[in-house]
């Protein structure tokens, strides 16, 4: 775990889930928000308009493998601003964020009670839905660190297996990213009702692979 913690970072600040930044040293440097998707104008709206692709309910809980290490990331609460997500290593809170839908989309507008200006669009949707070959721009910076970037929805069905099962997932690629200066490529697979199943990530030639062993829904 701490190699991995290592290997990403603050690189991973604004686009990886805390699990994987609980534990870096501070500074490397964050990724990305949407240049066309400033900070929303508008209110928040229910999950269940977005299709779910990442549930929000208060006491949903996912269990990721990270090499042969487990972390735990749970939705703590909840209000008109996002949801608060907290990541658990062994029982101890360790990082969090607040997350936000928006009709546009999935943003990330706080990581470790840092504002992130402006917020990162981690999911595009159009209508509710993720729509294959959308791209995005991305330009954010939290903490003094800055990223840029762009996202492509490569598949709006991809199959993709992980310890928890076999699914038709939504694949976002950052494949050119300019992290501080580090070149790093990122991937990961959304799916209604389960939200982030696996992520992957390079970062100057070392890969990590965060995969979903268990999903709990909130309520």
């Amino acid at each position: 775990m701490r190699y991995t913690a290592r290997l990403l970072g603050g690189a991973l600040f604004l686009l990886a889930p805390t699990s994987l930044v609980a534990q870096a040293p501070p500074a490397p440097a964050a990724p990305a928000a949407p240049a066309a998707a400033q900070p929303p104008a508008v209110p928040p709206v229910a999950p269940a308009a977005t299709g779910d692709y990442f549930p929000m309910k208060v006491g949903a809980k996912w269990v990721y493998k990270v090499g042969e290490a487990i972390v735990t990331v749970k939705v703590a609460s909840a209000d008109k601003d996002g949801a608060k997500i907290e990541t658990e290593v062994n029982g101890k809170v360790v990082a969090s964020e607040v997350l936000s839908v928006t009709p546009e989309g999935i943003v990330r507008t706080k990581i470790n009670n840092s504002e992130i200006k402006p917020p990162v669009m981690i999911l595009k949707l159009a209508g509710g839905k993720a729509v294959k070959g959308d791209k995005w721009k991305v330009e954010s910076s939290v903490q003094g660190q800055s990223v840029k970037g762009e996202f492509t929805t490569k598949d709006d069905k991809e199959s993709v297996t992980v310890p928890a099962g076999k699914f038709d997932a939504v694949a976002v690629d950052g494949g050119e990213f300019d992290i501080a200066g580090t070149k790093t490529s990122i991937k990961y697979y959304f799916v209604p009702g389960k939200g982030i199943v696996k992520q992957s990530y390079s970062i100057q030639g070392n890969e990590a692979v965060l995969e979903l062993k268990e999903y709990t829904e909130g309520k």
